[in-house]
């Protein structure tokens, strides 16, 4: 049996802003579920297992990232695979979330 893939090596569905990811699902929620994103936005919350992004984005983190290594108010780049869409509270959710290093 093989292993799960990893969410470091899967292919990336959606690359942009958390705001234009969000704009994008609120379109047709459906044919998000389960896609990968990587996405850029400023860090909104800090909770025990995950951070928020613009407000309106959760991003639970893998077991290994630690909500230590982000900042209140600071742009970051994550990748992660949305799990649901709450069209009344307008929130998304993503799971598997790591940072993204940018290059240069």
């Amino acid at each position: 049996m093989k292993a799960p893939e990893k969410i470091e090596t899967k292919a990336v569905f959606f690359s942009s802003s958390a705001k234009d990811l969000l704009f994008n699902v609120q379109k047709n929620d459906t044919v998000w579920s389960s896609k990968i994103v990587q996405l850029k936005g400023v860090i909104t919350a800090i909770g025990s297992k995950g951070i928020t992004l613009e407000n309106q984005i959760y991003c639970q983190l893998k077991e290994e990232q630690d909500v230590a290594n982000f900042k209140l108010n600071t742009l970051v780049s994550l990748k992660g695979r949305i799990i649901g869409y709450d069209d009344v509270l307008e929130d998304l959710k993503l799971d598997q979330c790591i940072k993204i290093i940018p290059t240069l």
